[in-house]
């Protein structure tokens, strides 16, 4: 392995619960103490976090969708149960 030297750029206001610091390796292109570069971090992890965070949002969609479906038809069947029955 060669002798390499990577550059990087940490985000330390990641606006999250749960992550403190976003550490991004920079290409070799990018320009040194560049604000655009650093604009451009903070917008590749908002972006990132904004999908994961709708990625769970429709994760959990279906399965409430689902309870609340179990939920009335159990709710139909008792109701005719006790309409006839009572």
């Amino acid at each position: 392995m060669k002798n390499t030297t990577r550059r990087v750029l940490i985000l330390k206001n990641v606006n999250s619960e749960n992550i403190e610091q976003a550490i991004l390796i920079l290409k070799d292109s990018a320009p040194d103490g560049d604000s655009a570069v650093i604009r451009e971090a903070e917008k590749v992890v908002e972006k990132y976090m904004d999908k994961k965070a709708q990625k769970v949002r429709e994760e959990k969609k279906p399965k409430t969708v689902l309870a609340l479906s179990l939920g009335a038809i159990f709710l139909s069947l008792g109701m005719l149960i006790f309409v006839f029955f009572a």
